[in-house]
């Protein structure tokens, strides 16, 4: 056996344990043992493709327009997706499309095409040589698959029927035939046909509703490009309410909620503050990308959290309380408007720019609110232990607690290290250069260098690209007198740690007096050992490192 083999079958292998174990995690719908299943294909067969792929494919879709009928009962759909862009490859066109629908017809510019399947795409033909351009339109039926975390998912609540859909990070693939990487964003035009009992929901605005004897048809229209994992359809016996946001320059626009009814009176509680978590970010980032459009929320049948679909927040139902303990998830799929929805990663590769950028914005918000101590109590909330793997490209799970806690230390870190001002002109400039495009570590490492004018390969070495974990420190300490016959404290740091061999970083020292008098010093360290020496008060009483909360850091004393 080739040594090749050997890998894919190690792999292979690998994939397996994920999947089962995935499988046991994840809210999963219907006949466990046949998804758990259809789970295990499908990823053995996307381990043959790149998650991580920027948009390689010779395509490059402009427009999605799909028109979709729901039969929750039979778990069923019937659609018609078009498909518009322009071509590469003149010879053929691949889309990522599960192969298990009865397809009634195929057509390419509006002429039959000849077609195949190969593992989970599409391939069309392509006969017309000359054209630039393409419209691919596919007419199927059938049960999509429900992989992932629920990308489309029959369920009920109580004696209500729901449906909604969760693409990210690549199953858009298991309902409608597209482009499935994040790098390829795209205008969006989607009817959704359902009993008339039920209200459908999806991105951008509700451009018409049209009734149909016992259906009704809700048309949505998207003005802003969006990624196909951010697609949604959220289909319930709804009911609505609303709330307004008064932008930066006073434009309006409809926070829309949806909720079932016995959920109604928890969700007016649980989502009052979406004006402030608008009104807050906007300050900080720029103004709410969408503001064409709405912000919206709705309830869906998930035990998992949210998914930040764009303009439509899917919240599972035991999130919607009065308690509002769950605060901080609600703005943290309100960030992912700037970061993630507006501002898309050009692969998977670059997950934290989603996770850690929304998680750090729960801690701006914060202190914006509340004040400096809640900076300093929600940072200390998302310390991570034992990471193993880079922020950047992450080789198995990209939803790790490390993505999301050690992406938004890492913005806490760079803030240090820059100061406030660069900073936030960092974000903001780098917010208003990739708005509504696509954009990766090394484009948010360049305008981080061009706004601050420092050479930062070092620090996103250390922490993003190369560096695993975090700072590990042993430190002693001794007292004694200095050559100006002063009391002298001398402390020696060593950095302990596997994941990369030493930081760079600053380190503040608080010095703290019998009198209640404090003052604070700062060093910076660029070597593995460090000895740091510096006078003291007579009536010096104990030192602390990093008193505010600056540093993904562990410090331990050899002082017995």
């Amino acid at each position: 056996m080739k040594v090749k083999n050997k890998i894919l079958i190690i792999l292979i292998l690998i994939i397996v344990v994920v999947v089962f174990f995935f499988s046991g995690i994840y809210f999963l719908y219907g006949d466990k043992l046949g998804i758990v299943r259809d789970n295990l294909r499908l990823v053995v067969d996307f381990a043959t493709v790149d998650l991580f792929e920027e948009n390689k494919r010779e395509i490059d879709v402009t427009n999605y327009n799909i028109d979709i009928e729901l039969f929750p009962r039979k778990e069923k759909i019937v659609a018609k997706t078009r498909v518009i862009g322009l071509i590469r490859n003149k010879k053929k066109i691949e889309l990522d499309f599960c192969d298990n629908f009865n397809i009634h017809s195929v057509q390419l510019n509006n002429s039959t095409a000849d077609y195949y399947f190969d593992g989970n795409k599409l391939v069309i033909e392509n006969n017309e040589i000359n054209s630039d351009t393409f419209e691919v339109s596919v007419s199927y039926e059938g049960t999509p698959k429900n992989l992932g975390f629920g990308s489309f998912a029959f369920t009920e609540w109580k004696d209500d029927i729901m449906v909604s859909t969760l693409n990210e990070p690549v199953f858009a693939s298991t309902w409608f035939p597209c482009n499935d990487t994040p790098a390829d964003k795209a205008l969006l035009n989607i009817s959704i046909t359902a009993d008339s009992e039920m209200v459908s929901v999806s991105n951008g605005k509700l451009i018409s509703v049209e009734k149909k004897g016992e259906k009704t048809k809700y048309n949505w229209l998207t003005v802003y490009p969006i990624a196909t994992y951010l697609i949604a359809i959220y289909s319930a016996p709804y009911q609505s309410f609303n709330q307004q946001y008064v932008g930066l320059y006073s434009d309006t626009m409809n926070i829309d909620y949806y909720v079932l009814p016995d959920k109604l009176e928890d969700a007016e509680f649980a989502f009052a503050d979406h004006p402030s978590y608008l009104k807050t970010l906007s300050d900080l980032y720029g103004e709410y990308p969408f503001i064409k459009e709405k912000y919206g929320a709705a309830q869906i049948n998930w035990s998992q959290g949210a998914m930040e679909s764009q303009t439509i927040t899917g919240i599972g139902t035991n999130f919607i309380s009065k308690a509002k303990f769950f605060s901080s998830m609600m703005l943290h799929e309100v960030a992912h408007s700037w970061w993630g929805n507006s501002v898309t990663p050009k692969s998977w590769k670059d997950i934290w720019l989603n996770e850690g950028f929304a998680t750090y914005s729960e801690a701006l918000y914060w202190e914006k609110t509340k004040g400096k101590s809640a900076l300093i109590s929600t940072m200390e909330s998302f310390r991570v232990e034992n990471d193993v793997e880079t922020l950047y490209a992450p080789k198995m799970n990209i939803f790790s607690k490390m993505i999301y806690n050690k992406g938004a230390w890492v913005l806490h870190m760079l803030r240090r290290e820059l100061g406030d001002t660069l900073f936030f002109k960092t974000l903001r400039n780098y917010y208003k250069k990739f708005q509504y495009g696509n954009a990766d570590t090394y484009d948010f490492k360049k305008v981080c260098e061009e706004t601050s004018g420092k050479d930062l390969r070092k620090f996103f070495d250390q922490w993003v690209f190369v560096g695993k974990g975090k700072i590990e420190i042993d430190y002693k300490w001794d007292i004694k007198n200095s050559e100006k016959n002063k009391k002298e404290l001398s402390i020696s740091l060593a950095q302990t740690q596997n994941g990369y061999e030493w930081y760079d970083f600053p380190i503040d020292i608080l010095i703290k007096e019998d009198s209640g008098n404090e003052f604070t010093l700062t060093r910076y360290i660029t070597s593995k050992d460090t000895v740091i020496s510096f006078d003291i008060p007579d009536d010096f009483s104990s030192f602390e490192f990093d008193p505010e909360s600056w540093l993904l850091v562990s410090i331990r004393s050899l002082e017995k």
